[in-house]
């Protein structure tokens, strides 16, 4: 089997839910979202464990010189000893092992290919991979895609009550009882950065929850004040934020709204860099254009937000690429496209394209340009997307200014 976070919040699942996860024996969990593998495993992995307890005979073990407030039965192993005991069945509850793939050799990796095909129900793997190069292969494994009893689960992109989800449980684990603004405004805050989560929870607990609070409490009710108090200086951003503000009518912004282009412009500065960025948002910008032109030729209605987007795909047809996007990214897509212009877009397009690959600094520079780009004149508009060099034709101007060369007479003779 194979899902995405977006396709069990579809089936109605909960990714806290052990029932989602009962039929599988291994699991492949893959994507940039650590935070989310983490969730997932320990899950996984308290599952594994007894229900039962086992008595132990403390006289036995003394008489053979163990200590016996010592003794402990664990089901969590290694792969090695995963692989070479599996088949045979655990005294309390499943065995469970977890394996980051890229720790694994090739004949490892080659053992776990052949072990979906069959897996035990003495225990479950746990397969953890952050590195597309690694879990690409997998994504096309064909027993896999078909078995009951395996899945691969891609974790990047969690949906929004799925990340509530997590933040209350990171909460509860901490005797805190957020309210649902509050868990609102800290995965809006947060952004994508999911494996900062613990981080700042933590922080925002010691920040608001008093000294020696649970000494006479038992759990700490959170507001929507309290935490916007702690997390005031802390702020995340991703592409989309800045693709939204740029593109966001000058007569729809706030008056901090500038502010606010440049303060997610330097955050994305100091994470990406100027050219990383620079193509992103390139790439992000072709994508729009592509919708732009969807709309100008009337597939896709402006700036209706709950249009068909199935009709919108239908009539594009199966050949455009546009409709291999979720319903949810194609109608975000197109409502971000209805905000400005084809033209605006072609605009943006030449500014980022027009940079020197050998100048860090023309990256930064094509990215202000892109800013101000409303506010720009006509000739200056053309020198920063390429059609004219402001520079070079003062310079040509000068090279025609007709030089005379005037003799006094009377100094030559």
């Amino acid at each position: 089997m194979r899902y995405k976070l977006s396709d069990l919040a579809k089936q109605d699942k909960s990714i806290l839910d052990m029932e989602t996860y009962k039929d599988f024996s291994v699991l492949v969990l893959t994507g940039s979202n650590v935070l989310m593998q983490k969730v997932v495993s320990n899950l996984i992995k308290e599952s594994c464990q007894s229900k039962t307890n086992i008595n132990v005979d403390t006289a036995l073990l003394s008489e053979f010189g163990y200590d016996s407030s010592a003794v402990s039965i664990s089901n969590i192993l290694d792969f090695e000893t995963f692989r070479n005991n599996i088949e045979i069945q655990s005294l309390s509850g499943k065995w469970f092992c977890s394996a980051d793939m890229a720790t694994l050799t090739s004949k490892q990796i080659d053992w776990v290919k052949e072990y979906i095909k069959k897996p035990s129900k003495n225990g479950v793997l746990v397969i953890t991979s952050t590195n597309f190069k690694e879990y690409k292969p997998w994504l096309s494994n064909k027993i896999l895609a078909v078995s009951p009893e395996a899945v691969l689960l891609e974790m990047s992109y969690p949906t929004r009550y799925q990340q509530y989800a997590v933040a209350n449980m990171l909460f509860k684990k901490r005797n805190v009882e957020p309210d649902a603004r509050a868990l609102e405004l800290l995965t809006a805050k947060m952004s994508s950065e999911y494996d900062q989560y613990e981080e700042i929870i933590d922080k925002v607990c010691s920040d608001v929850i008093p000294e020696g609070y649970f000494d006479t409490h038992t759990v700490y009710m959170l507001s929507y004040d309290s935490i916007l108090d702690s997390m005031r200086y802390i702020q995340n951003f991703v592409i989309d934020d800045f693709i939204y503000a740029i593109l966001k009518p000058m007569e729809d912004r706030k008056p901090s709204g500038k502010k606010q282009i440049w303060r997610i412009l330097g955050y994305l500065l100091d994470d990406m860099g100027p050219r990383k960025l620079v193509a992103s948002v390139l790439y992000k910008i072709e994508e729009l254009i592509q919708f732009r032109i969807a709309i100008n030729t009337g597939y896709i209605p402006v700036a209706v937000k709950g249009f068909d987007v199935q009709e919108s795909k239908m009539l594009l047809g199966d050949e455009n690429p546009l409709t291999k996007k979720s319903d949810f990214m194609f109608r975000r897509l197109a409502n971000t496209a209805a905000m400005t212009s084809l033209q605006d877009l072609v605009c943006i397009k030449m500014m980022l394209k027009n940079v020197d690959l050998y100048n860090e600094m023309s990256y930064t520079k094509a990215l202000y340009s892109m800013i101000v780009r409303s506010a720009l004149n006509a000739s200056r508009l053309d020198n920063d997307i390429g059609v004219e060099n402001i520079i070079l034709g003062d310079l040509n101007i000068l090279d025609d200014i007709p030089y005379l060369e005037i003799v006094d007479e009377q100094s030559v003779q």
